[in-house]
């Protein structure tokens, strides 16, 4: 964390001396939304989920979901919306500012900003597919969790890209062919198949190929669903 955190001071320093003392108030401004964002992503999220994955087994704790499912889900859109906003609010700021002609450091900038937004949505998608999963609603489980890993996917995030992916993997086994008939059902196997085809032939990375592979080959039943409605 303290290493995300020195290379954002780095990145906002270069800019500070390149446009001059005009610059200190964006600066600072920049520095606390995504110092927030990376935050979000870096540490209070992932500490969510790890927690949440250790009382996985845990009925009494799933029961307690149950009863705050309502609760939980609003903060969830409460906080998609806080991100969205907050990341909105940035990017018109910078493009509002920033002269026609960007140099390299801007550009930088920029897509950093918006992979800390996609990630932070693929980090919100899969809290909510462990929920969803704590309360037996698999299919609504395994939508939360393609949402996730294609946030993952295009942010670059390959670690949790791969953690999501295997969570993917595992819902073969609940998940019958006979699942995927329902209105529902037939998106999850739409969303699969297009996932699929966006892990092995969008990248060159070998190992993210073959997260592609592994849930073809878990969910093989799907070729075979009939997918008019």
């Amino acid at each position: 964390m303290s290493n995300s955190v020195e290379n954002l001071d780095q990145i906002l320093n270069s800019i500070s001396k390149f446009y001059g003392d005009a610059w200190l108030s964006l600066v600072t401004v920049l520095a606390t939304i995504i110092g927030a964002s990376v935050a979000i992503v870096g540490v209070i999220i992932p500490l969510i989920i790890a927690y949440l994955q250790r009382r996985q087994q845990s009925n009494q704790f799933a029961a307690m979901l149950m009863e705050k499912d309502k609760e939980i889900h609003d903060k969830i859109e409460d906080l998609k919306k806080s991100i969205n906003s907050d990341n909105e609010k940035l990017q018109q700021m910078l493009k509002e500012t920033l002269d026609s002609a960007y140099s390299e450091k801007e550009k930088y900038l920029l897509e950093k900003i918006e992979n800390v937004k996609i990630s932070s949505e693929g980090a919100i998608y899969h809290v909510q597919g462990i929920i969803y999963s704590f309360n037996e609603r698999d299919i609504d489980s395994i939508l939360s969790y393609i949402s996730a890993s294609k946030a993952y996917l295009k942010s670059d995030n390959e670690y949790n890209l791969a953690t999501v992916c295997s969570n993917i993997k595992n819902m073969a086994t609940p998940l019958k062919a006979a699942d995927l008939q329902s209105r529902k059902g037939k998106q999850v196997t739409i969303e699969l198949l297009n996932l699929i085809d966006d892990l092995k032939n969008k990248t060159k990375a070998g190992s993210i190929k073959k997260l592609g592979n592994d849930i073809e080959d878990a969910f093989f039943f799907i070729k075979n669903t009939n997918l008019v409605t």
